[in-house]
């Protein structure tokens, strides 16, 4: 028995300090001696002898990272709530603060085990416990020591998103170990004593604590984080000329890309296509390339546990952002040291669509490269190559991508040329609060300091309003996000040379759009409310989605203005031009087409509305399910505009010809002679004649783009009626006449005295209307007018680069907090002044 202990204490010295496999075997057959009888004890070293030699080696790296993943996923469900952890990247673990900490072998648990395991071994012993009490306390000490593991990980954890990563390495050292070691021995000591006085209680511990162990560990077990890239920001841009999911083209992959040429490495991996070498042909310098398709997670693992699993030592990771092709692609990547031997390691994913659905099928590309100089070198070779890679054309293309669309720019390329000599540099003061205005845009892009885990889908759509957080209504709206407003987004980010950003928004959009292709108005985005399953209350608007679609469109004719192969050399845009022809035969599902009917070849209003209910003196919103049969004219004006860009840029002329329908329709049923401007709307039984600012100012500008100059003329003149002046600033109101509220029990709630309610009387300056109608002045030609009023608006911007909604609050109507309306509104006219694309692709003639 003590040659024994000192074995067993010799296998626990040995396996902390180097030869760890050794030190178990050691450690284990030394213990057997307090346990075992010796024949038992004799057959057991001839199994551990073969074991030593044969299986732990490659086993212990898979056993190490386990116990890391498991103790990373698991302080990260912990924490996650609490705000301390962002977000975890296999075992990176990104904290609250955006500091990050590696939870790394020595963070595992495997020297604790070992430790709480001799320990428990040699204090069963000397309190002379029976074997079967001594098989249970060995038994409790391996889950009861993993816990505390996970207690000490997650007390690191909180200190370095308190006080930096820096005091929290400095505590893991020295501090957590000594603590966490004493309170193991006192639960320990406890857990001793209930044993003595109540066997049979204590034996419940066992299987509890077996239990939870389980769970926790096998919540580790996830080698891969492709959920990691589908639920969080850490997304790119990756344009390809060739169809990587279309049939096995991955295998086909040409051996020589560029400088590069490859061979085949010969691998037992039923899972990747291949393993590929390549040399550059210049620097020599070797390069692997290993892809994998799966459609579930299991079909993966993170690429550093390859090389975990085959002895290196991974010594940094983290993200880099690679330029490839003028696009920007995140990858994950590490550093794996082998003897002299140093790779640098990146790998990402690509799916197929941009919902992220791993059912959808994922390739994972895995790249490692030989550093040879300087890290840097390494990886400008290997963006070199993955350009290379993007740039090949192999394999077959599907029969959707073979319909390559042929766009007709002659019309805007015509209009360029007139747009040139009218276009103006902005003065200085408003060039800066156009940079003040983007700089604001981009900051509310989710996930941002708002709303810091959005919703996984929801990731880059722009939150409508910035509210503030003390005010009643904030939990309402502080993550809502409004079609509208993304759609206003990517038009301003697409002129302001964010293409990738608005590219971004507009996938984001097409992931959420039902099946139908419909879009609700807006979205949660801390949640996943409205969805395809969950759309209780939710509403979805002819106007927005047409909005959406025609952002999509301008962004296509921007890019295609400066690249007219753009749907040859990236993929993405095909998907683009697909969302919008899928929303526009959404919205021609609502388009009245009865004989007899007044609202002939209109679109109708949408689905779901809201009206306002007055009771025991409080006023709520009150949903009203079902089709709105009402047209607007404001909607179709934007559905005639996106029709008519989606015919230029997919070269499909029936959206031209349903845009001319839209536009008959317009004149014909919709124009007031009286008013000299559109009516407000039109129902089944006659027309809603409300003098709404969009319908002279929108107006006029769709009446140019009619041909209707005479028309056109008189809206513009007719949005006299609407300019308003409100502490000292002047602008445009939403209406000339009639009340705030619509319902007249809300009217009389908010207004009592009645007058003070009335649009007449009422000062306000409403900056995305006002925005609006400066751009009509462009259009219309009044260069001078449409420079003083960005002018104006620009008096309204706080200093964080927000403008107001409208400089008056009226509860469920209008807003005083800075908005993505406002906002994106000033950098498109800013954008048509300054830039003659922008001026001759925005509601183009």
């Amino acid at each position: 028995m003590t040659a024994g202990l000192v074995l067993a204490c010799a296998g626990l010295y040995t396996g902390l300090n180097a030869f760890k496999v050794w030190g178990a075997v050691l450690f284990v057959y030394g213990s057997s001696a307090f346990i075992l009888d010796e024949k038992m004890q004799n057959s057991l070293k001839t199994f551990l002898m073969l074991f030593a030699c044969a299986v732990p080696f490659p086993f212990l790296p898979q056993i190490l990272y386990a116990l890391q993943s498991s103790v990373t996923a698991c302080s990260a469900a912990l924490l996650t709530p609490l705000g301390i952890v962002r977000e975890t990247q296999g075992n990176l673990v990104i904290l609250g603060n955006g500091e990050s900490i590696f939870v790394a072998e020595a963070c595992s648990g495997y020297k604790s085990i070992l430790i709480f395991f001799t320990l428990t071994l040699l204090a069963s012993c000397l309190l002379n416990f029976k074997p079967k009490e001594r098989w249970l306390m060995l038994a409790l000490s391996l889950p009861c020591a993993w816990t505390l593991n996970l207690v000490r990980v997650a007390c690191v954890l909180t200190i370095g998103n308190v006080w930096g990563a820096g005091r929290a390495f400095a505590v893991w050292e020295f501090s957590a170990g000594i603590f966490f070691y004493m309170i193991g021995m006192i639960s320990m000591a406890g857990i001793f004593l209930t044993l003595k006085k109540h066997l049979r209680g204590a034996l419940l511990i066992l299987p509890a604590f077996i239990f939870i162990s389980v769970c926790r560990l096998s919540a580790g077990q996830n080698y891969t984080d492709t959920s990691a890239y589908t639920f969080t920001s850490h997304e790119g841009r990756w344009q390809t000329v060739s169809d990587l999911f279309h049939q096995s083209n991955m295998s086909r992959l040409p051996m020589r890309l560029g400088s590069w040429n490859g061979v085949n490495v010969p691998i037992s991996d039923p899972l990747p296509f291949y393993l590929r070498r390549y040399r550059h042909d210049k620097t020599k310098t070797y390069l692997y390339l290993q892809p994998v398709y799966g459609r579930e997670e299991t079909a993966f693992h993170t690429a550093e546990v390859c090389y975990i699993n085959a002895g290196w030592k991974m010594d940094e990771r983290g993200y880099k952002t690679l330029s490839v092709r003028g696009q920007n692609l995140q990858v994950r990547y590490a550093t794996a040291i082998f003897g002299n031997h140093r790779h640098l390691v990146l790998y990402w994913y690509a799916w197929p669509a941009s919902r992220r659905a791993i059912t959808d099928g994922c390739l994972m590309f895995r790249i490692s490269v030989e550093i040879q100089g300087s890290e840097s070198a390494a990886l400008e070779l290997a963006s070199d190559f993955i350009s290379e890679m993007s740039r090949a054309q192999f394999g077959t293309a599907s029969a959707e991508v073979q319909k390559i669309p042929k766009p007709d720019l002659s019309v805007w390329k015509a209009t360029i040329k007139s747009s040139i000599s009218k276009s103006q540099t902005l003065p200085p003061e408003l060039s800066h609060k156009r940079d003040l205005a983007l700089s604001w845009i981009l900051g509310q892009l989710v996930p941002n300091g708002v709303v810091r885990k959005p919703s996984g889908e929801r990731r880059n759509l722009i939150l409508s309003y910035r509210s503030d957080p003390s005010s009643p209504d904030y939990k309402y709206v502080f993550s809502k996000s409004a079609l509208y407003d993304n759609a206003l987004a990517a038009i301003a980010l697409t002129i302001s040379g964010h293409e990738a950003r608005a590219a971004d928004i507009l996938s984001t959009v097409e992931r959420i759009s039902d099946e139908n292709g419909d879009l609700f108005f807006s979205f949660n985005t801390h949640n996943s409310w409205p969805n395809a399953k969950d759309f209780d209350g939710a509403v979805v608007r002819t106007g927005a989605s047409a909005w959406a679609g025609y952002a999509a469109c301008f962004h296509l004719a921007y890019r295609l203005m400066k690249d007219p192969n753009l749907f040859t050399t990236d993929r993405g845009a095909l998907q683009i031009l697909k969302f919008a022809e899928t929303t526009a035969n959404a919205l021609m599902k609502r388009q009245v087409t009865a004989e007899g009917d007044i609202r002939k070849g209109l679109v109708t209003g949408g689905k779901g509305s809201y009206t306002l209910r007055v009771k025991d003196g409080k006023v709520t919103e009150e949903f009203v399910n079902g089709e709105v049969t009402w047209c607007s004219v404001e909607h179709n004006i934007d559905v005639y505009f996106f029709l008519t860009a989606l015919g230029r840029v997919s070269g499909d002329a029936k959206w031209t010809q349903k845009a001319d329908e839209v536009k008959a329709a317009l004149i014909s049923s919709c124009w007031n002679p009286r008013l000299k401007q559109f009516n407000r709307g039109i129902n089944i039984l006659q027309a809603d004649r409300s003098e709404a600012l969009d319908c002279a100012s929108w107006g006029s500008a769709a009446l140019l783009s009619f041909g209707e100059t005479e028309k056109a003329a008189a809206a513009l003149k007719s949005m006299v009626k609407f300019k308003s002046r409100d502490s000292g600033r002047w602008g445009f109101k939403p209406y000339s006449s009639g009340t705030v509220y619509e319902e007249p029990a809300a009217q009389k709630h908010f207004f009592p005295d009645g007058n003070s309610g009335l649009w007449q009387n009422i000062g306000m300056v409403w900056p995305e209307g006002t925005l609006g109608a400066g751009l009509a002045c462009w259009k219309g030609g009044d260069r001078n007018q449409a420079l003083a009023i960005l002018n104006e608006i620009g008096k309204l911007q706080d200093e964080t680069g927000g403008i107001a909604y409208a400089t008056r609050q009226y509860k469920f109507q209008f807003s005083t907090s800075p908005s993505a309306a406002s906002a994106g509104w000033f950098l498109i006219l800013a954008g048509v002044l300054e830039d003659p694309i922008a001026d001759a692709l925005f509601w183009d003639r």
